[in-house]
């Protein structure tokens, strides 16, 4: 018997997703935000020299290493979308890196002691076979409590600060030296989720309903980490937080 009330209904088909991108970055904390969105994603290393060009301001810095990464990696896959960062600490007008061991991250923390620092993500989506490539940046204003010797040195030997721009990360240990932040917490992360997912939804076609299935909610990162968040009344206005460049086609997107 069939086309009763109890009858099996044919279920259609899950439409495989069709989105698919490839991530220029071996860091695991991008990896881990994208994914938490449900992104399918290949993660590939960009082998750049990340080293400033003399007279480089730490926001241009940001934006060509961004772009370089992309390029890079995008010149192996160039049929696929590829999306290429780069996170940078500045403390008054000087770049704060990745310390190259634990005397420098000593050094790095007492200056961020008690102080507010920006951080600047800059990240760059480009698509060889199309020409297109879209690169935009977010600001970050962070505070530190005040820090004391032991504190600093015991943070420095869990060895956590040595692999981090500005030798801290906010999402680990380090969350108990960031008194306040004004702006996005994913930008210290390593990578602005909204501004991201607005660019990969505006000019790649994505959308989180066609990877469905496809993420873990269980690897987003907590945002709960004991410090005050206060928003930026600049960020209001997006143009105002963050800048967009974008280059293909001869125009600029606005």
């Amino acid at each position: 018997m069939s086309g009763g009330p109890f009858s099996k209904t044919t279920r259609e088909p899950r439409r495989p997703n069709p989105f698919f991108l490839i991530l220029a970055s071996a860091s695991p904390r991008r990896r881990e935000l994208l994914r938490a969105l449900g992104l399918r994603l290949k993660a590939v290393s960009a082998q750049v020299e990340e080293k400033r060009r003399k007279g480089e301001d730490p926001f241009a810095f940001a934006h060509r290493m961004a772009r370089e990464k992309a390029a890079c990696v995008s010149h192996r896959y160039p049929q696929q979308w590829v999306l290429g960062a780069d996170t940078v600490v500045v403390l008054e007008k000087v770049l704060l890196g990745k310390p190259k061991d634990r005397q420098q991250a000593l050094r790095f923390l007492s200056r961020l002691s008690g102080k507010e620092h920006r951080v600047i993500t800059a990240f760059c989506l480009t698509h060889g076979d199309r020409g297109l490539t879209i690169c935009r940046s977010v600001t970050t204003r962070v505070t530190f409590k005040r820090l004391s010797q032991e504190e600093i040195q015991w943070y420095v030997q869990t060895g956590e600060p040595l692999d981090k721009a500005g030798a801290y990360a906010i999402q680990g240990r380090g969350a108990f030296m960031v008194r306040r932040i004004r702006g996005s917490y994913t930008n210290v992360v390593g990578l602005p989720v909204t501004e991201v997912l607005e660019v990969l939804e505006r000019f790649a076609g994505f959308q989180l309903g066609d990877s469905k299935g496809e993420g873990n909610p269980k690897e987003s990162l907590a945002l709960g980490t004991g410090f005050e968040s206060v928003p930026e009344p600049a960020l209001k206005n997006r143009t105002a937080s963050s800048r967009m460049a974008a280059v293909g086609w001869g125009r600029d997107f606005d």
